[in-house]
């Protein structure tokens, strides 16, 4: 049988440990906040830059055409929805888009009027 010590010591771990996670959740969607701030700002930014006509809007369709996958996202650019086979599920998954996207814009290879240096 543990020690009375070791018993209140066990229940403080405990409520540290629970402390921790709940510090954890709000590191997470503070996070998630700051994320889905900056997104909306750079996509802000893309839409200012297509409206002053510093960067074309084939050019802009062009870039989302290559970069959104599902139909609802598609449909709020008036993109065609895709038919999706296995290989376009792996192209297009978050990670892989992300970086092509920033790839394909510093290195001007499928969006050179998009190009960020």
């Amino acid at each position: 049988m543990p020690s009375p010590q070791r018993e209140r010591l066990e229940k403080q771990a405990l409520r540290v440990k629970e402390r921790i996670k709940r510090c954890e959740a709000r590191e997470g969607k503070q996070n998630k906040k700051i994320d889905t701030r900056r997104k909306v700002l750079a996509g802000a930014a893309i839409l200012a830059k297509v409206e002053r006509g510093d960067w074309s809007e084939e050019g802009f369709r062009k870039m989302m055409d290559d970069f959104l996958s599902r139909p609802s996202e598609r449909s709020l650019f008036g993109l065609p929805i895709l038919e999706e086979t296995s290989e376009q599920s792996e192209e297009s998954s978050p990670e892989n888009s992300d970086n092509d996207l920033i790839d394909d814009l510093q290195t001007n290879e499928d969006h050179p009027e998009l190009s960020v240096t």
